[in-house]
């Protein structure tokens, strides 16, 4: 029973050793991590069409949107920014964020979709 103990000690030292290398050695991803000033049109729903115009390979019924409590482009008290996984669409878990929105009288975008939806702060 030592004998196991022993070679499960090796095995974790070990083991730790190498993460630790892997950490230490391992390749590293360059990353900007200061905010972006980025200029958006004030209508919403032009802007993701024309910036997701320069795609051809976007899945139909999955773009980018803004989903309006009222008329488009009014604004309200509170805005829901669904932000999907990246393998997964905006139809995955639907309808979950259209009813919050809806029970909160928020307007809700899709996606990577710019956070500043005309939400008052």
């Amino acid at each position: 029973m030592k004998r196991i103990g022993r070679m499960l000690g090796y095995v974790l030292l070990c083991l730790r050793l190498l993460v630790g290398a892997l950490w230490l050695f391992g390749p590293y991803e360059d990353a900007t991590l200061t905010p972006q000033s980025v200029t958006v049109n004030p209508d919403l729903d032009a802007h993701f069409a024309s910036v997701e115009g320069a795609f051809d390979d976007i899945t139909p019924g999955v773009e980018k949107r803004v989903v309006w409590a009222g008329d488009p482009g009014m604004q309200t008290e509170w805005a829901i920014l669904y932000v999907h996984g990246f393998s997964a669409t905006s139809e995955e878990i639907r309808p979950v964020p259209d009813r919050l929105a809806e029970e909160l009288g928020a307007k809700r975008g899709n996606s990577s979709a710019d956070a500043r939806l005309g939400a008052r702060a």
